[in-house]
């Protein structure tokens, strides 16, 4: 069974308000006795301090730091992405999927009504396809509404209607390593040059099965690969702090090609967004200056600055 331990360990997170409320949930899901709970209580108290001096200080960076990989959804809606955006200090980038198979944004209107409203919070207004194709869903009126688009390479078209979808923990290689990661690669490709993104989300990401075989798998040819791509189509390469990828190998490699960077997330609960630990942490060691940042044309800032003053 699960110790106490690990569970408070693996949410530990930066913003108090958010680990009391893990506790307070947890304290509902679990029936303790009362020595373990004042051993709960006690570990918790420890975490809560120890998270102050974890989290790297945005402040030490030449450059603004913007999360923009929030996902809002039921249990994580737009009002309460700005109350924790504005908590932390830090501005975010809501991303919903579009329709059809995870989303409902499915038209024109649907997706201008996103924009304004997620605007009007005072946040950022990017999206999340996942389907190759998703931008013939809309008109160019409508997309350029957006403040930007983020899409990953993390389900892969089977050729027959399908996707190799490999985020998911069963996930199983439909073929021998070497092969998958020339169709992995190929996908990569595919996304940065033709659907119509400023942010590749999650470059480098493995599904579970072959992760341990990281720097093995990730050479530098096949590292190059993503991030010649990205230069050629100005596709940032996003620092997701959910899955701690790509390593400072890779953003060091990048950064002398001339690639951009993001930080990102992928959250879909309070407690999540805005921890950028590990982005942060990388761009330091790589020494990351305001130069290699990716940032929104001015018209998107502005917009975020008139509806947070509004």
């Amino acid at each position: 069974m699960t110790s106490y331990f690990e569970i408070y360990y693996t949410n530990l997170f930066v913003n108090e308000s958010g680990l009391v409320k893990e506790i307070a949930g947890r304290l509902e899901t679990y029936l303790m006795n009362r020595r373990a709970f004042i051993k709960l209580i006690a570990v918790s108290g420890a975490l809560l301090v120890a998270s102050r001096k974890l989290f790297p200080s945005k402040k030490d960076l030449p450059f603004q730091v913007v999360d923009y990989h929030v996902h809002p959804c039921d249990r994580f809606p737009r009002e309460q992405v700005k109350a924790r955006s504005e908590e932390l200090g830090i501005p975010f980038g809501t991303v919903p999927h579009p329709a059809p198979r995870y989303g409902k944004i499915s038209t024109d209107e649907d997706l201008i009504d996103y924009v304004e409203q997620t605007h009007a919070l005072g946040l950022y207004a990017g999206l999340q396809p996942v389907n190759p194709g998703w931008h013939e869903m809309f008109l160019e009126r409508a997309r350029s509404c957006l403040d930007y688009v983020l899409m990953d390479a993390l389900e892969i078209p089977d050729g027959e209607g399908g996707y190799h979808i490999t985020w998911r923990d069963n996930f199983e290689l439909p073929w021998e390593t070497s092969k998958f990661m020339d169709r992995y690669l190929d996908f990569y490709e595919n996304v940065i040059a033709n659907e119509k993104i400023q942010i590749l989300a999650s470059p480098t990401f493995l599904p579970r099965c072959i992760r341990d075989e990281y720097e093995e798998l990730w050479t530098a040819e096949r590292m190059n690969r993503i991030i010649k791509s990205a230069v050629e189509n100005g596709v940032a390469l996003e620092i997701n702090s959910g899955y701690q990828i790509p390593d400072a190998k890779f953003v060091e490699l990048a950064k002398r090609k001339g690639a951009k960077f993001s930080f990102g997330t992928n959250s879909w609960r309070a407690h999540r967004a805005g921890n950028l630990t590990y982005s942060i942490d990388i761009a330091k060691s790589c020494d990351l200056k305001a130069s290699d940042i990716f940032t929104l044309n001015k018209g998107s800032h502005d917009k975020a600055k008139s509806s947070q003053s509004s």
